[in-house]
């Protein structure tokens, strides 16, 4: 078997509920898509928050035909002022979904360009401003990631990175992260604010069509640039790393003890 066969193979069970939630939202999202193209098309009418808000109604409403619900804490760490970058774990469709559905300030995404051509995606990602970066070039890479450091910034813009890459059959076991990443962070030389999600995976990557789910977001405390303007882009990587991965055992541990 191919390696292309086998990542195939893995993926293939966890499509069903995303295709339903697809059909059940077609009609509404296609509407919702014409609209974005035409305010993406006349952008200088709308400001940054209009157009999140857009993309925001089109997340909020694949999210409630999801049936899932988010319970977000820690936003009191997320910076009041200024650009800072979001380093969250990666488990499934869901999860750009959820962190964009009850983010309240305007943010942006990094994307996978193959990802981001698809219906509805695309259009998300061009209101948002979303950088699209090919993991098959990496000086595309390197001019996307400074791209983005230097926007954050700049401009003072706030953007979700997945530095784990792909999203596999990990549900709430944390894969490797990607030091290149962080190197967007050590040009913006800006906070950066570990999240933590939890039962994302729950939500789209299952073939359990029916029932709710609730999922977790957290805001853990964000890390200032002192704290890591003299580490090297892998220490800063294992410390973002380390951060969510000791709150992610924490919570499954009180689970645990709740449940015994």
């Amino acid at each position: 078997m191919t390696i292309e066969n086998e990542e195939k193979r893995k993926k293939g069970h966890v499509l069903l509920r995303f295709r339903y939630v697809v059909v059940r939202s077609f009609f509404k999202m296609l509407r919702m898509v014409f609209q974005a193209r035409k305010i993406h098309k006349n952008r200088d009418k709308y400001d940054e928050l209009y157009r999140y808000r857009h993309v925001q109604k089109m997340v909020t409403y694949l999210r409630k035909n999801a049936k899932t619900t988010s319970v977000v804490t820690g936003e009191e760490n997320l910076p009041s002022e200024g650009g800072y970058i979001m380093y969250a774990n990666h488990q499934g469709k869901y999860d750009a979904i959820g962190l964009l559905s009850y983010h309240e300030k305007p943010c942006s995404v990094l994307i996978e360009i193959e990802h981001s051509h698809v219906f509805s995606t695309n259009e998300a990602v061009d209101l948002l401003d979303g950088i699209r970066i090919d993991q098959k070039r990496p000086r595309q890479q390197v001019k996307c990631l400074r791209q983005l450091g230097e926007e954050v910034r700049d401009k003072g813009r706030r953007f979700i990175v997945f530095p784990e890459g792909k999203w596999g059959k990990n549900k709430n076991t944390l894969q490797e992260f990607h030091d290149g990443c962080f190197y967007s962070a050590m040009i913006a030389k800006c906070p950066i604010v570990p999240v933590v999600l939890i039962d994302s995976w729950k939500s789209m990557n299952t073939n359990r069509i029916f029932g709710r789910v609730v999922t977790e977001i957290r805001y853990l405390k964000a890390i200032p640039y002192s704290e890591y303007e003299n580490l090297t882009r892998q220490e800063l990587c294992e410390l973002v790393r380390s951060r969510i991965q000791s709150e992610m055992n924490r919570v499954l541990s009180e689970r645990e003890n709740a449940t015994a």
